[in-house]
């Protein structure tokens, strides 16, 4: 079994929401949760933790609306794998690339984000209290 597949089915109930999805104009490498979903898959084929380079790759340009709620639901799903991991935070692994890419299509400002899924709500919680709190029901039933 795949240990992102809770992570990967997030995704796809995103995608599910897009009228691009499985169409001519879904352009994966355009799309926020497109990155996310096929850096995940990079990394379960390859076993590679990190992208060198990776925050720049982050296509931030992506503007279509998604449903914050799902997101928040998402970013709960990669901070569950996030607490699972036990090595320490660095900005360009897998993970980290995931959350930051869905944290683009919710938040106008970088959401700081040292290793502490605690810290990280309080951090959330500065920008959007609601999206924070559900974040943290998602989270504290997932683990």
């Amino acid at each position: 079994m795949s240990k992102f597949k809770n992570a990967n089915l997030s995704l796809i109930s995103l995608c599910n929401e897009c009228p691009n999805y499985n169409s001519m104009d879904c352009s994966k490498s355009k799309c926020l949760v497109g990155f996310a979903k096929d850096i995940l898959q990079i990394s379960e084929e390859t076993s590679e933790r990190s992208i060198k380079n990776g925050l720049s790759m982050i296509p931030i340009y992506d503007l279509k609306p998604y449903n914050k709620e799902l997101i928040a639901n998402s970013i709960a799903e990669v901070c569950k794998l996030c607490s699972e991991c036990r090595k320490n935070h660095y900005e360009e692994c897998i993970l980290s690339l995931v959350r930051r890419s869905l944290e683009a299509a919710v938040f106008s400002e970088d959401v700081l984000f040292e290793g502490s899924i605690l810290m990280y709500l309080v951090e959330v919680s500065k920008q959007n209290p609601e999206l924070a709190l559900i974040m943290k029901n998602k989270y504290m039933k997932i683990v």
